[in-house]
């Protein structure tokens, strides 16, 4: 018989612990999580997605609040809870991002542990957080945005995060095309799964994600110990085939997750009551209606080149030093080395700044907006 997995979907309008509390109740009693594995005293690691150095209130980050109501329920529940995360870059800024996107504030409000993802253990070549490795529980909390490469960034792409420092820059450069890129995803993913997937999408990026998209009300919380499934449920809700999708397709072809929309029981609000009419994607899928053969030969001709905005640009250099391939130079006149480049959109993510513009050819503009 073929495995199944649940999907919990409960509406929540803000981020008052007045809502979310019973809001996230119900998401974990739907699914059943409490029911005899947990017990007091086991450790728990929890990960938001804490992207870089951004503010609650621009939408990048996962909202403090969302993770202070998890704090307490596991807290509540006897276990020993920690906070972390490996943003962008080498760690040196952890703590301002910490400090800035309120998640200090929680931890010491809640009595929770920060960490820092300073020592990892190798997994099949990849250096994964020591201390994602050494939970009792692992549990992820993504929040819901676009991405440039993905697609969309929740519970697989999440996990990218449990990879330690500067390696997710380097995986970056040895990985440049999409489609190597997301396989090394979904390897990531089913080397570390988390026990539980909680998604913030209360308010969610839609376009230029997964920093510079525009804010969405979508008043809602996903939750499922499956992250593929979880995937799976939030590409339909926005109107998308989840096999279409690389990240969610490879993660299935490991098997790290169910990902057929046949094999996963929706619970709690059906698939109507959660879909976004007009979700704006970061790129418009002409590709998908076009012939493969006349794609590839558009493909060789599509141009994208990264330009550095002079009057957004503080020189924090956060840009050029995670850069996997050393292409861009900050000090050179914001130069961007277009034969080292290899689009790997870090610098794009990481800028807090929105300093960092994807510019593209006329024809990569009427295939990708």
């Amino acid at each position: 018989m073929e495995e199944r997995a649940q999907v919990a979907a409960v509406k929540c309008t803000d981020y008052s612990q007045e809502n979310l509390r019973p809001a996230m109740e119900r998401a974990l009693g739907l699914i059943g999580f409490f029911q005899g594995r947990i017990k007091p005293g086991m450790s728990v690691l929890v990960k938001p997605n804490l992207l870089t150095m951004r503010k609650p209130e621009d939408g990048v980050t996962t909202h403090p609040e969302f993770v202070r109501c998890v704090v307490r329920i596991l807290k509540e529940r006897g276990l020993i809870v920690r906070i972390g995360d490996s943003p962008s870059g080498d760690g040196r800024n952890i703590e301002k991002i910490y400090q800035t996107s309120g998640i200090k504030r929680v931890a010491d409000e809640e009595g929770a542990e920060l960490l820092k993802f300073d020592m990892a253990k190798e997994i099949k070549g990849i250096p994964i957080a020591k201390a994602v490795l050494d939970a009792d529980l692992f549990i992820s909390l993504p929040k819901f945005k676009t991405h440039g490469i993905t697609i969309l960034t929740a519970g697989i792409k999440n996990v990218f995060g449990a990879v330690s420092g500067l390696s997710k820059s380097e995986l970056h450069g040895r990985f440049p095309k999409s489609e190597e890129f997301v396989h090394e995803l979904a390897k990531i993913y089913g080397h570390c799964k988390p026990h539980l997937t909680i998604l913030d999408g209360i308010v969610c990026m839609e376009g230029a994600g997964p920093a510079n998209g525009q804010l969405r009300e979508a008043n809602l919380i996903l939750a499922s110990e499956d992250g593929v499934a979880l995937d799976s449920i939030l590409a339909q809700s926005i109107g998308i085939d989840p096999m279409k999708l690389p990240m969610i397709k490879e993660a299935a072809a490991i098997d790290a997750g169910v990902a057929d929309p046949e094999r996963i029981d929706l619970l709690g609000e059906e698939m109507g009551n959660i879909k976004l009419r007009g979700f704006k994607l970061p790129r418009i899928h002409l590709t998908d209606i076009l012939p493969h053969f006349f794609l590839r030969l558009l493909l060789k001709l599509v141009k994208f080149r990264i330009e550095l905005v002079d009057d957004k640009c503080c020189r924090c250099k956060l840009c050029e030093g995670n850069c996997p391939v050393k292409a861009i130079d900050i000090d050179g006149g914001l130069k961007v080395n277009k034969q080292r480049c290899t689009l790997c959109l870090c610098c794009y993510e990481i800028c807090p700044y929105g300093a960092v513009n994807l510019k593209k050819s006329l024809l990569a503009k009427l295939l990708w907006g």
